[in-house]
């Protein structure tokens, strides 16, 4: 009986013991980086602005067929001197983020900056609705794109900016983030919106955001627009601008919110 009761003590105990940490990704200076993925969903080509007769077919031949999902990715850095959140992912899928932050070991309040790549709903909507969802986090943000979405926002996209409006700094362009030598540089890349930012870390990786969304088509032509490009010439520009950094150099692991998967790697440019 005594052994019968062991057991089933210690079958609770066990159950109700934390999962280890997930590991980070990657490791760059004292950066500490995770990819964190919220959602599937599948690319919509009717989004896409082909340029011509040849970038129609491609993709109607691209998603005539089966291909991977788009993911609705975000990234965690756990640094010794701060937590930081780049984008928040759809208000949707804010208690899928709270849970994956979890199972990385940290807590929304101890999230100390959320540093946003632009204002469209699958990237702030995590910030709140009702309330922060970050309550200590400082919200970092390009001046010129908080500024268009104050003006051109919905309500609340508004609402959701103006929670952090007394904790809110604005990025400086190539400067490292919240410490000197953190070795994370915010690039502006406006076009998608108009101060899209990306985020590169020591030139090892880059957190490209919506440069592309759709993958497999957009890597090859990225001359194809996507509808919601606020200037479609300059997203265009700043694509081709990006990859052909890739390009010349192989080595930089790459992520964005849409991508197929969710795990840093090099880009293969053609």
């Amino acid at each position: 009986m005594l052994k019968k009761l062991f057991l089933v003590a210690l079958f609770f105990a066990l159950s109700m013991a934390e999962e280890p940490a997930i590991k980070p990704d990657l490791k760059i200076g004292n950066n500490e980086i995770y990819v964190i993925s919220l959602l599937e969903a599948s690319v919509d080509p009717d989004l896409l602005v082909p340029e011509n007769t040849s970038d129609e077919q491609l993709i109607e031949q691209t998603y005539s067929k089966d291909t991977d999902p788009r993911l609705y990715n975000v990234v965690l850095v756990k640094n010794p001197d701060f937590t930081m959140l780049i984008d928040t992912g759809l208000s949707s899928t804010t208690s899928k983020l709270k849970a994956e932050l979890k199972k990385r070991g940290v807590k929304p309040d101890q999230i100390t900056q959320v540093a946003v790549s632009h204002g469209h709903p699958d990237h702030i909507g995590g910030l709140g609705e009702t309330g922060a969802t970050f309550a200590n986090a400082t919200l970092l943000i390009n001046k010129a794109e908080y500024e268009y979405w104050m003006k051109k926002g919905d309500d609340k996209t508004k609402k959701r900016l103006n929670m952090y409006k007394k904790r809110m700094l604005f990025y400086m362009n190539g400067e490292n983030l919240v410490t000197k030598n953190s070795n994370i540089k915010p690039i502006f890349v406006p076009g998608h919106t108009p101060g899209m930012t990306i985020f590169n870390f020591n030139d090892e990786f880059y957190d490209i955001a919506d440069m592309i969304y759709a993958f497999d088509v957009q890597i090859k032509r990225p001359e194809i627009a996507h509808i919601y490009d606020i200037d479609k010439k300059s997203a265009v520009a700043e694509r081709k601008k990006i990859l052909e950094v890739f390009k010349k150099n192989p080595d930089i692991k790459v992520m964005g919110t849409h991508f197929p998967y969710s795990e840093p790697e090099p880009l293969e440019v053609p």
